[in-house]
């Protein structure tokens, strides 16, 4: 079988701090941080009350261009169409007649009392987390299940808004359902199920109930500093938690001919994606790194690449004690003596942990990445962890020929995927 070039013709993006793609870039190669006190959060007397969340030019651009529209639905939809149309119009797509789906990450499914009830049942007295194991057991007995929300109105949305009907798929795969949405559009495309596709995510997480959950459950940071956009630490000693952040993100991808016939100019291609499931812990990998390791080498089997291939790293870097070492041990494993040589980045270091939305962002900022030669900073890594492998994890941007990036995404419950990006 004949397997379809993929590139990426478009990119949008809405985060905290800003409303396109290159925004942000800017901001994080400046060292500029997203994260700061929210308000509403402070009012409620959580004691480290801080995310990426989604500010005021944010909210305004969105409402502004929903009314324009003459659009009127939620705000997750109304945020997701903001952000595809800017891939859409960068893209300069306008083929009615191309067999084109919709990719979609959205975690999103507000509680009801009963789940919190539930979830107090699996309290762990000792240190005041949730046991989500237990949790999870304990429900299974019972036959019953968390509170779920439709999930799939946004995707639907978009479909209606562009006329790609073809395949519509929205995941909840949790931190990695960006990466994967992004994986499977590759798929369709690569296996000529379709010509385009517009992938990525959406997802509002910096309120009550989220922040809530993310801190019963011990994965938020509990070490008080004064400034805001210090908190978040991926991979230094100092670690001690996420940072909840919020946004969408989208990319428009073509078949290789596609994009040619249309004399559309590719931004990047991709050439590889895995996609695993460990099945093992709700909240932790193999603590050997051995799951993070064998999605890399998925990876780059499917690109059929080596390690001497990859000339830069954009880890799923959460800022957790756990998630972090597993990563980095995972690194060592896959690259062996090259792992301290390649340039290391964590983006969530700048705009918090968008989750569904997260591996989408990163990999928006991986493809400017490469089309720019820059590789962006991690913030707040100030002391090396030795007890882990040691990486060069990049504190201030840095110029690079770049030829391929590989973008991590690690989710809770084991859903695992990394994607290969290379120059256009």
């Amino acid at each position: 079988m004949a397997y379809q070039d993929v590139v990426i013709t478009g990119l949008g993006l809405t985060t905290a701090g800003a409303c396109s793609p290159r925004e942000l870039f800017e901001r994080i190669k400046a060292g500029n941080s997203s994260i700061k006190i929210n308000d509403d959060l402070a009012a409620l007397g959580f004691p480290n009350p801080v995310a990426a969340s989604l500010d005021a030019q944010a909210w305004d651009a969105v409402n502004s261009h929903a009314a324009t529209a003459g659009r009127s639905g939620t705000a997750l939809t109304d945020l997701t169409l903001f952000t595809a149309e800017q891939a859409i119009a960068e893209s300069g797509l306008d083929d009615p007649h191309c067999r084109a789906g919709v990719f979609m990450a959205s975690n999103r499914a507000p509680l009801d009392m009963s789940d919190l009830m539930r979830m107090s049942g699996a309290l762990d007295n000792a240190n005041g987390s949730v046991d989500l194991d237990r949790l999870s057991q304990a429900i299974r007995r019972k036959g019953g299940r968390l509170s779920q929300a439709r999930r799939d109105r946004s995707a639907l949305a978009l479909a209606e808004r562009f006329g790609f009907f073809d395949v519509v798929m929205t995941s909840s795969d949790a931190c990695a359902a960006g990466g994967i949405s992004i994986g499977n559009a590759y798929r369709h495309i690569r296996h000529g199920e379709l010509d385009v596709a517009i992938a990525g995510g959406s997802e509002l997480l910096c309120e009550l109930l989220p922040f809530l959950g993310f801190t019963a459950i011990g994965m938020t940071y509990d070490q008080p500093r004064l400034d805001p956009s210090t908190v978040c630490r991926p991979f230094d000693r100092d670690r001690s938690g996420l940072v909840l952040g919020e946004g969408s993100a989208f990319l428009v991808l073509e078949s290789a001919d596609h994009a040619r016939a249309r004399r559309a100019k590719p931004l990047a291609r991709i050439t590889g994606f895995a996609k695993h499931a460990e099945a093992g812990s709700v909240l932790s990998s193999a603590q050997d790194g051995s799951e993070f390791a064998r999605c890399m080498e998925s990876a780059l089997r499917d690109a059929d690449m080596g390690v001497e291939d990859i000339d830069h790293i954009n880890a799923h870097g959460t800022a957790t004690v756990c998630n972090d070492a597993c990563e980095s041990q995972a690194i060592s494993r896959v690259f062996g003596s090259r792992a301290g040589d390649i340039p290391v980045t964590a983006n969530k270091s700048v705009i918090g942990h968008a989750i569904g939305a997260g591996g989408a962002i990163e990999a928006v900022l991986s493809v400017l990445s490469l089309h720019e030669g820059v590789v962006l900073p991690t913030l707040n890594y100030e002391t090396p962890d030795q007890s882990l492998p040691s990486l060069d994890i990049v504190t201030a941007a840095r110029q690079s020929r770049l030829r391929t990036v590989m973008s991590n995404s690690f989710g809770m419950g084991g859903e695992n995927c990394s994607l290969i990006l290379a120059a256009a």
